[in-house]
């Protein structure tokens, strides 16, 4: 069976940087008053992974697995590629012709590897939460042209949300009452500087022991909030815009997230994953910016803690792809955004025949960059040396096109709210030659533009 995406509205372009964020700002207002609404929006430069943002709600049906494994859940992947109904699609580049759209948690891990529990579990999100989805706003930055794209009989619920979209457009709604998004506390972190020494000093040991060769060691900060965690990803998207960037609201938790990282893409049997280590600060002095720049491209340290995460993913892209069909296309570029500039690298192989998109997925999960090497070991350590879970930090969100299509991030720069509370994670990879103060500095340097600025609001 083959499905074509419906087009069933194709709006004006929008000539204007007002006129988009006008519109687009329309959209999410409306989409976000219905069930599990869900963005991916690309922003900051345009790229080839930054083209097209996607606004999506009321799943026909969703898919979910609780915090921790259970035995009466064993049989979860059947029962998830059961659920799954891919098929041949004629949907071109951009388009929409119905997807499974969600994240997946950092603690999903425990459902793929035997893992220790002992971090506190505070916060007991789902540890996969996939809704699918039948109709999307579709936004293409280069032709700047918003179009209503899903499934065939779609056409009454288009008809809505279109309507309702023209309507906000005409209302100024952005400043309702109990709209805006403010901190009830300062952010407090889960480790002091003392505490990060002392773990920093444990995974020193353990790399001397010859356990791992990386640590991906992260610290939390937390804060109570009232009104809409929407307006404070309006806010981080408008600042810190970033390809990867993700909004969804499951009823009882919103995460935000404006990552730069792409986990694994699948397009026409071709899979690609693009780690980054290595991290500086942006300066606002352009001559300072440019050699902070050029003193991550000369880096060792960051360069060999690039290359080991590049390892590790070859084999775990080798688990799912053709043999010898997996090669380094970019190694150890740097690539700069609003906070930071990062080293990044891109590996590509072709899907083995035996393999779909999901074993391709679940077969890497989680991103080696967030992890260590070697991965079990590193997460291990993890969860012994950081005081909470990380929940959908360092997880990620995902798009499965019902042609088998994938594309999705690793979840970094990632906020969850939850029962009036608002929680940010940062963490850097630890090697043999780390030095401790640099590493603390690089974890608050990663949330510079988020902490103050939605402290400011």
């Amino acid at each position: 069976m083959q499905t074509s995406p419906m087009i069933y509205w194709q709006g004006p372009s929008l000539g204007t940087s007002e006129q988009e964020a006008s519109w687009l700002a329309a959209v999410r207002d409306v989409l976000s008053q219905l069930p599990s609404p869900v963005f991916l929006e690309s922003a900051g430069e345009m790229s080839r992974q930054a083209r097209y943002s996607y606004f999506a709600a009321e799943p026909e049906d969703l898919f979910q697995l609780p915090s921790d494994p259970s035995e009466e859940n064993r049989r979860w992947r059947e029962r998830l590629n059961s659920w799954l109904e891919l098929e041949e699609s004629a949907s071109a580049d951009g388009r929409f012709a119905g997807a499974y759209i969600g994240y997946a948690a950092y603690d999903l891990g425990r459902w793929l590897e035997k893992l220790p529990s002992l971090a506190l579990n505070d916060v007991p999100i789902p540890s996969l939460y996939l809704g699918r989805y039948h109709l999307a706003f579709v936004h293409d930055r280069l032709t700047r042209r918003l179009t209503l794209e899903g499934t065939p009989g779609m056409q009454e619920r288009a008809h809505d949300w279109l309507t309702a979209v023209q309507s906000a457009l005409q209302v100024q709604r952005n400043h309702r009452p109990g709209k805006a998004f403010r901190l009830t506390t300062t952010w407090r972190s889960n480790m002091t500087e003392d505490d990060y020494r002392h773990k920093f000093s444990a995974v020193q040991d353990y790399i001397r022991a010859g356990d791992c060769y990386q640590v991906n060691l992260a610290q939390r900060w937390q804060a109570g909030f009232e009104g809409s965690p929407l307006h404070a990803y309006d806010t981080l998207l408008r600042v810190n815009g970033a390809p990867f960037s993700a909004y969804l609201d499951t009823g009882e938790t919103q995460l935000v997230c404006v990552s730069p990282e792409r986990f694994l893409a699948l397009e026409g049997g071709l899979c690609e994953t693009r780690p980054i280590k290595g991290t500086r600060p942006r300066h606002p002095d352009p001559l300072e910016d440019r050699r902070l720049a050029h003193e991550l491209a000369k880096a060792e340290k960051d360069r060999a803690e690039n290359v080991m995460i590049v390892d590790l993913l070859r084999n775990d892209l080798s688990r799912s792809c053709k043999p010898g069909s997996v090669k380094v296309t970019q190694l150890c570029e740097v690539e700069s955004y609003p906070s930071v500039h990062h080293l990044v690298s891109t590996i590509q192989g072709e899907l083995s025949e035996t393999c779909g998109p999901m074993d391709l997925f679940l077969n890497a999960f989680p991103g080696g960059s967030i992890t260590g090497a070697p991965k079990i070991r590193a997460m291990e350590i993890i969860e012994e040396l950081e005081p909470h879970r990380r929940q959908a930090y360092c997880g990620s969100f995902l798009k499965l096109d019902l042609d088998g299509t994938l594309d999705s991030n690793i979840a970094i720069r990632t906020l969850l709210a939850h029962d009036n509370q608002i929680y940010c994670w940062a963490g850097g990879g630890l090697v043999a030659d780390s030095q401790m103060d640099l590493e603390y500095q690089e974890t608050r340097d990663k949330v510079s533009r988020i902490l103050p600025l939605l402290a400011d609001l």
